[in-house]
């Protein structure tokens, strides 16, 4: 698949990341030239390790990006098409349309929080930078209502109406995107870059050591993976980040 040759260092860490929420991560990613192809060869295991060095909730930021992931195989790795669907779901001017949660950065969640239907204004901002992105909604089924609740910092009982005025809009948000989902999956299986899939394409590049930037994420990667847990710095929030919410 040509596409995911397209997804280098550079818009991982500058494009990537801060769609997902995790712009904190961005800086380490560009330095240590972990573009697409390497990201997705690594194995949980060895991703998790990784990120144990540069933030403190690795398993949650693994979540995230394994999300993320999970919606570029949405689109055969197609950053065009991506992008063509991340400005159709934008909200115009005057214009309050919840569409194609999928695709939605952090950015949007937090605008939505803002807009009149939900009127959260004054706890939006504590999701910014928090991980929580539409594909991490959509993909993590068992992230309920009450979870980004929590994540908002919105201390409300469940009978509380401001807590069943969130569960309506959040339900209503995803529940039509979540269940397409499993109808697509279900009548065919897409063509997508597997893991095993993604590690030949890191064998290919490393023996054609195209542009060297390959060689030096190695390198990078191998030095990461031999030094052993390292401190942890910056928060992270959470491939399948249910798990640890």
């Amino acid at each position: 698949n040509p596409n995911i040759y397209e997804l280098d260092y550079v818009w991982v860490s500058k494009t990537f990341l801060p769609h997902l929420g995790l712009p904190h991560l961005s800086e380490k990613f560009h330095e240590n030239y972990m573009d697409m192809i390497l990201l997705h060869s690594l194995t949980e295991k060895e991703l998790i390790s990784i990120l144990s060095k540069w933030c403190t909730t690795p398993k949650c930021a693994y979540g995230v990006i394994n999300c993320g992931i999970k919606l570029l195989t949405e689109f055969n790795f197609n950053k065009r098409e991506l992008s063509r669907r991340i400005r159709n779901c934008k909200v115009k001017a005057g214009q309050e349309e919840f569409k194609d949660p999928l695709v939605w950065s952090n950015e949007r969640l937090v605008e939505w929080l803002k807009t009149k239907d939900l009127h959260f204004p004054e706890f939006a901002d504590n999701i910014k930078n928090s991980g929580l992105n539409g594909a991490f909604l959509v993909y993590t089924s068992k992230f309920t209502a009450e979870d980004f609740a929590k994540f908002m910092k919105l201390k409300v009982k469940s009978n509380d109406s401001k807590m069943k005025h969130l569960q309506e809009k959040f339900d209503l948000l995803l529940q039509e995107t979540r269940e397409e989902l499993k109808k697509k999956r279900k009548s065919h299986k897409s063509k997508t870059i597997s893991h095993a899939q993604g590690q030949k394409l890191a064998e290919e590049l490393k023996q054609k050591s195209l542009g060297g930037s390959f060689s030096r994420a190695t390198r990078a990667l191998r030095r990461s993976l031999s030094r052993g847990s390292g401190t942890s710095r910056g928060p992270s929030r959470s491939r399948e980040g249910s798990q640890d919410r």
